[in-house]
């Protein structure tokens, strides 16, 4: 079993050995498309932006007057292109070589559900997120590292924070029906502030603030 399928697992056995001591309370599972954005503090704001996932569980736990909070644990992939850290040190780049580096994310958030007739109820989201990186994967397609100035000591793992710490902010729908047991969720969120690259990496040619985060669209079943 992989690192990944492991920390899924434990993620999901978590959630689901959490008492459940409301009928309105709920868990599930969510997963979807994330855009990885590159974002630099040097004014030029988003450098660039890559495709990537996001699947894991949740538990929603109601508050009253329409509030909730909601504790998830999600795998992510988050893709940066060598092409898009030269850009945002030397304006030019053309080998696309990337860099995949897996999170395990736990967005903790406090909701608000409007209460509007009908089955499907909009809501509005915000919280922390903390994380850790659990695996990388590095494809240079075909070429060897070093073949290109800097690609050794930018396409790393090394360059990036092995953890996070960020917030995010969302909105979405249930969609639920009386009588019916199971939510269907739909979710665009954005996650803010992660994956900081280490101003103490050693040869860091990148030697200012720049950080990786997602825009992603969202679907999930609620039990």
């Amino acid at each position: 079993m992989s690192r990944f399928s492991a920390a899924l697992a434990l993620a999901v056995a978590f959630l689901l050995a959490t008492p459940q001591h409301s009928t309105a309370q709920y868990f599930g599972l969510r997963g979807g498309v994330e855009r990885t954005q590159l974002v630099t503090d040097v004014g030029s704001g988003t450098i660039g932006t890559e495709t990537g996932y996001a699947l894991g569980a949740f538990i929603n736990i109601p508050l009253p007057k329409n509030f909730g909070i909601s504790v998830e644990g999600l795998y992510s992939q988050k893709v940066v292109t060598q092409q898009n850290l030269e850009s945002a040190q030397t304006g030019a780049f053309d080998p696309s070589a990337s860099l995949h580096l897996g999170y395990i994310q736990m967005p903790i958030t406090a909701s608000y559900r409007f209460p509007v007739p009908g089955p499907l109820k909009p809501r509005i989201y915000g919280g922390p997120v903390v994380g850790v990186v659990v695996d990388e994967a590095i494809d240079l397609n075909g070429k060897r590292a070093g073949d290109v100035a800097n690609e050794a000591a930018i396409l790393t793992k090394d360059a990036f924070a092995d953890r996070e710490v960020g917030w995010i902010a969302g909105a979405g729908a249930t969609l639920g029906f009386r009588g019916f047991p199971v939510y269907l969720m739909f979710d665009l969120r954005y996650i803010g502030g992660v994956a900081t690259i280490s101003d103490d990496f050693a040869g860091n040619p990148l030697a200012r603030q720049l950080e990786v985060g997602a825009l992603s669209g969202m679907i999930g079943i609620g039990f």
